[in-house]
């Protein structure tokens, strides 16, 4: 497989940016700040706003609305594109947006990044479902189901993330945090765009980039790991493994108790990472 740089990469996410090289399924990060306890901490609330079904009229493969945790949401890349003599697939989505404003008036003034920390996949998964009423969906993740996570080459695998606002690009083999306001204005309905770019097909692998949010705000925490699940392209949920992505969200997702669970436990935000 021929190697292609994270610099090839960054030039080709440029040169490639009015290019509608990827789907958008309809999910994306709601951009919270909320105090779970122990204080104000930002948060990525996956969300999906288009429902899917198996087919027009069909079961429902992934329901409208919030998922029931925080800081895990997937969407695809979509098919490989070649230029010139590279070869590489993009994602354009998940976004990050501030259009429920929920909470985010803390923010007001202040920088906020996106910090690259790391990546790892999971190579041709797997995982049983199940009907629930009108919804086909993943069986709940459990100590003995879970996905395994593969560490990456990054000789051939490296992922290039742009921000589209400024055009600044981090990657896998360089690591680093992307700034996506230096002063956040809480009344702009604020909606953060990026390209991923990795140079290969994805066929049958779920790319995960682990990220962290992070704000100069008084009082306001980084936000836990936030992980952007990045699927295959494909015709139809198996290929897409769509199933997978959603289990991979739940495995990988914060789940946040609720408030009366809280104010028992006394303790603030006890964060209950399912990996």
């Amino acid at each position: 497989m021929k190697n292609v740089s994270a610099t090839a990469l960054s030039a080709l996410a440029l040169a490639c940016a009015p290019l509608a090289l990827a789907h958008d399924d309809g999910r994306n990060f709601e951009l919270t700040v909320a105090d779970f306890g122990q204080g104000l901490q930002l948060a990525a609330q996956g969300l999906n706003f288009t429902q899917a079904t198996a087919s027009p009229g069909g079961p429902i493969i992934d329901p409208e609305g919030n998922r029931p945790f925080v800081n895990a949401i997937h969407d695809h890349f979509g098919a490989a594109v070649t230029i010139g003599n590279v070869t590489t697939a993009r994602a354009a989505f998940p976004s990050i947006n501030t259009f429920n404003q929920s909470g985010t008036s803390a923010l007001e003034g202040a920088a906020l990044s996106l910090e690259l920390i790391d990546g790892f996949k999971f190579v041709s998964p797997r995982v049983q479902r199940e009907q629930v009423g009108n919804v086909i969906q993943p069986v709940t993740v459990t100590e003995t189901n879970a996905l395994t996570r593969t560490d990456l080459d990054l000789n051939t695998e490296d992922i290039v993330v742009t921000h589209t606002g400024s055009f600044a690009s981090v990657s896998l083999s360089n690591p680093g945090a992307l700034l996506l306001t230096d002063s956040f204005a809480d009344s702009n309905q604020n909606d953060f765009e990026f390209f991923f770019d990795i140079g290969l097909d994805t066929t049958d692998t779920i790319y995960v980039l682990e990220t962290v949010l992070r704000t100069t705000a008084a009082d306001v925490a980084d936000s836990e790991p936030v992980f952007i699940i990045l699927s295959p392209d494909g015709t139809g949920p198996e290929e897409r493994l769509h199933f997978e992505s959603l289990f991979a969200e739940q495995q990988l997702g914060t789940v946040v108790p609720e408030p009366s669970t809280l104010a028992l436990l006394g303790a603030g935000w006890l964060l209950i990472r399912r990996r």
